[in-house]
Order: C-alpha cells, then sequence, then structure tokens
C-alpha cells in the first residue's frame, strides 16, 4: 500500500548537476542544445552518493525537478531540485554542514564524438567488452590534451539516470547552490505525494 509522506521528511536541495560546452574532468562535455534537449530526463531518478547505485537500497532520496538555466556571466546549465530522505541522517548533517558540496550526474551515452578528429563512436563492445570504435586520440588522450588541444568526447543522445553526493566531482561547477530549502517555498506541483510514495515504494 502507498504510504503518504510528509514533506518534513526530506531535506530539499538545489544543485547545479550539468554543465554545458565545458568538458570536465573524466574528458565528457554535453553540447547546449544536447542539455536543452535532454535535461528532463533528470526527473524521477534517484540521489545517490558515489555513483554507489547497485541495489533500491542504496537511493538516498529522488529527483522532483530539473530546470535548464542560462546566463551570460555563468553560462548554461540543468538545475536540479532533489529531496534528501532524512532518515540518511549522516548524509543529511554533512549537507547542512557544508562538509559534502559537490554532485556528479550519472547517464547513458549512446553516441558521442571526438574533439579532435570527429570520430562517432556508438560505444561498440567486441566479445570482451572492449569498446572498438573510439579513435586513438579518445583510447590514449581523453581527459589530457594532444598537440596542445584537449581531448574529449561530445556526448550525444544522452540520458540522465542519477545524481550523486561527492566529494570532488568530475565538473567543477557542480555543486549544491541552496540546501535545507523550505517546503513552503517548492512549487506543489513539484513536491506530490504521488511523486513522494513512488521513491518510499523503491525502498
Amino acid at each position: 500500500f502507498p504510504v503518504t509522506i510528509g514533506a518534513e521528511d526530506y531535506l530539499f536541495c538545489r544543485v547545479r548537476a550539468c554543465s554545458a560546452d565545458v568538458p570536465n574532468r573524466n574528458g565528457d562535455a554535453f553540447p547546449y542544445m544536447v542539455l536543452k534537449s535532454h535535461y528532463h530526463t533528470f526527473i524521477g531518478k534517484g540521489v545517490y552518493t558515489n555513483h554507489d547505485t547497485d541495489g533500491v537500497e542504496k537511493i538516498k532520496g529522488i529527483i522532483l525537478d530539473a530546470t535548464f538555466k542560462e546566463d551570460e556571466t555563468h553560462g548554461a546549465w540543468v538545475e536540479l531540485l532533489i529531496a534528501v530522505d532524512r532518515a540518511n541522517e549522516d548524509l543529511c548533517r554533512m549537507i547542512t554542514r557544508g562538509q559534502v558540496t559537490d554532485v556528479s550526474m550519472g547517464c547513458l551515452v549512446p553516441r558521442a564524438t571526438c574533439s579532435i578528429c570527429g570520430n562517432e563512436s556508438r560505444n561498440e563492445q567486441d566479445e570482451y567488452g572492449d569498446v572498438i570504435d573510439k579513435c586513438e586520440n579518445i583510447k590514449y588522450y581523453k581527459g589530457g590534451t594532444f598537440n596542445g588541444q584537449k581531448v574529449f568526447e561530445n556526448c550525444y543522445d544522452v540520458e540522465f539516470v542519477e545524481i550523486s553526493w561527492v566529494t570532488d566531482g568530475a565538473d567543477e561547477e557542480a555543486f549544491a547552490l541552496d540546501i535545507d530549502i523550505a517546503p513552503v517555498d517548492i512549487p506543489d506541483n513539484v513536491v506530490s505525494v504521488i511523486q513522494l510514495d513512488r521513491y518510499r515504494d523503491w525502498e
């Protein structure tokens, strides 16, 4: 049976989850139009720690809403409204005390292109699980430089699958913007009994 959960059971936070057109330290970049057309896939996905997603018992909360934002100062990015279950006392304590500030997204990338040569990879694998369609630039220099140029992959057809609290994220601009937001400041259409009940049913 569904269990009605009050907003007081959650720590609400706004976080900057992913930046557009800026390669992260893993050598992955998300073009402007990719983020603008796929940011909504964050909604309804889980909140974790350190990308430890192996099992529903690892879920710490839920992504309630996602917004695509941009301005001249900060570029373009995806901002999330997340709810962390206060039953995770240690995590909530570290968040509210500022001991954990960074976040890192997880996603599926069916297609990517090399920033140097433009080679398109669809992550095809051989029988041993090794990717066979990546160029030499990506195989050996991704996340570094080649002839003075940054080597990274532009990611396409992305599906975002989670957001994690981490100690040091790959995207240097991905971090908490507001923490412990009062429930009265959350739009009614976002904090719904249906959404929260769906999360509790996962536990």
